[in-house]
């Protein structure tokens, strides 16, 4: 399995804890974990190439993309590149 593919798995690990969190659950009524990583990083990576990220069909992850979705979930950067 190669960088892009463990990455997007933690992301769309975080995406599913996120579901969970009644915290979330409760601040954002009627969404989902996915639809608010949109909405938070929509100026910089368009939905389109989000959707393409979470499905495993982007060839390559920028750096910069991955910043802005580690800034949107609150997490730290190293999180991605951990095992």
């Amino acid at each position: 399995m190669d960088i892009y593919k463990k990455i997007t798995l933690k992301i769309l690990c975080y995406l599913d804890e996120m579901n969970n969190e009644e915290e979330f659950k409760n601040s954002c009524p009627g969404i989902t974990s996915q639809e608010y990583l949109c909405a938070k990083v929509h100026p910089n990576i368009k939905p389109k190439r989000l959707i393409n990220i979470l499905n495993g069909k982007a060839k390559r992850i920028t750096l910069s993309e991955l910043v802005y979705i580690s800034q949107a979930l609150h997490i730290e950067l190293t999180e991605f590149f951990k095992d």
